[in-house]
């Protein structure tokens, strides 16, 4: 990787949070490993991708950026 913010990766995990479970979903990016966006819902859905999505774009310039993701079914935009 050469610079940052040009590859990216995203996926959507869940994780314990007291007795119930809260989706969370990032956007890494692999030039430095950093989390660049990121987001926390009680449900996986759309919505959960949409939202991580824009607060990427909130701050980054998406112009030639390369997003991958495992393509579940949040994530086929």
């Amino acid at each position: 990787m050469s610079s940052p913010r040009t590859k990216l990766v995203t996926d959507i995990t869940y994780i314990r949070a007291g007795e119930q479970f809260m989706n969370l979903s990032v956007i890494q990016d692999l030039y430095n490993n950093e989390i660049v966006a990121w987001h926390l819902s009680e449900r996986n859905d759309l919505a959960l991708a949409h939202e991580t999505l824009d607060r990427l774009c909130q701050h980054t310039d998406l112009s030639g950026v390369i997003l991958h993701s495992e393509q579940g079914f949040q994530l086929q935009l």
